[in-house]
């Protein structure tokens, strides 16, 4: 997963012990600085980042302070806002900095674009240190990586709209591939001789993909979530459920749902692809046994169905 870490612009916390422990400390990008609550673990510890503006934050990175650290591990909730750095918070997830020093947590979860970000105890047992090295929110990287593919691509074409969330493929007797990344990915693609367009609203997108003439398979590879499922020859739906990355499918229904999707490409003639981004969904429907590809990104969504000579994918 290729992640940014984002620096606040303004911070509310208990870590203020200013005795070489300044709050500052806290996100200096320095593991080895600490920034401490100077009444230990309590029921009101908290730090909350400012970020300027909404930022779809996928993982918090906690870890003690290499001196004094955390006497007892303690699970914090991981909230957002979009009024104020101490009102309107919300649970996304939630994170345990386990007891010791220099020990690190790590949270993914994904719950859209939002400007404030913190975490707040929620359970353990107080008292005792309560000493933090780092504590940092990461959003996925604009420019995370490219990687090259090979093979009988079918030419495509995707645009973000301002409203619908549909697409539509026909005759896709060859492979293709669009990737993803974070709110607005880019990548290049070369090919013939089908076309494939699509448009994604603003939030929660919908379509539906038909005209199946084989069971279309899933699989998630790596962190945050592993899973696999097969679905019906004909339609079916995919949900996006949970936070990190779980959905679930039916076999005879019409719409597929999935958040933070926002795709620009252009086709081009040939029959390689450039410039997609690491941490990409991948796509690849194959209609010829030479098709081939190289450098798939990791952790992507594999799709792969084999599809007769005419098959048709329409929004609902």
């Amino acid at each position: 997963m290729s992640l940014l870490a984002q620096a606040p612009s303004a911070v509310s916390t208990t870590f203020t012990y200013t005795t070489g422990a300044a709050e500052a400390n806290l996100y200096d990008g320095n593991d080895a600085t600490a920034a401490a609550d100077p009444l230990g673990l309590t029921i009101n510890t908290k730090a909350a980042y400012d970020f300027g503006s909404a930022k779809a934050i996928m993982r918090c990175r906690a870890i003690s302070a290499p001196a004094n650290g955390f006497t007892n591990a303690a699970t914090f909730n991981i909230e957002w806002s979009d009024t104020s750095l101490t009102a309107g918070f919300t649970t996304a997830s939630t994170i345990v900095v386990p007891a010791g020093v220099s020990q690190a947590a790590i949270s993914d979860f994904f719950v859209g674009s939002h400007r404030f970000w913190r975490i707040s105890y929620s359970s353990g047992t107080t008292g005792g240190n309560a000493w933090l090295g780092e504590l940092t929110f990461y959003t996925q990287s604009a420019d995370p990586g490219a990687f090259t593919a090979a093979g009988n691509a079918a030419q495509f074409r995707m645009s973000e709209a301002a409203s619908g969330a549909s697409y539509a493929v026909t005759a896709t007797g060859a492979v293709f591939k669009p990737s993803l990344a974070g709110s607005v990915g880019s990548f290049l693609e070369t090919g013939n001789p089908a076309l494939f367009s699509t448009s994604f609203a603003a939030g929660v997108s919908s379509y539906a993909l038909s005209g199946l003439s084989a069971p279309l398979k899933i699989a998630l590879a790596g962190n945050p979530a592993d899973y696999a499922v097969t679905g019906s020859s004909v339609a079916f739906p995919i949900v996006f459920l949970t936070t990190v990355a779980a959905y679930a499918v039916t076999v005879n229904a019409a719409t597929l749902t999935r958040d933070f999707v926002n795709w620009v490409q252009r086709p081009f003639d040939g029959d390689s692809w450039s410039g997609a981004a690491i941490q990409a969904e991948t796509w690849s429907v194959t209609g010829t046994v030479s098709s081939s590809w190289s450098n798939a990104p990791q952790e992507a969504d594999a799709w792969t169905s084999a599809p007769a000579a005419s098959n048709t994918w329409t929004a609902k």
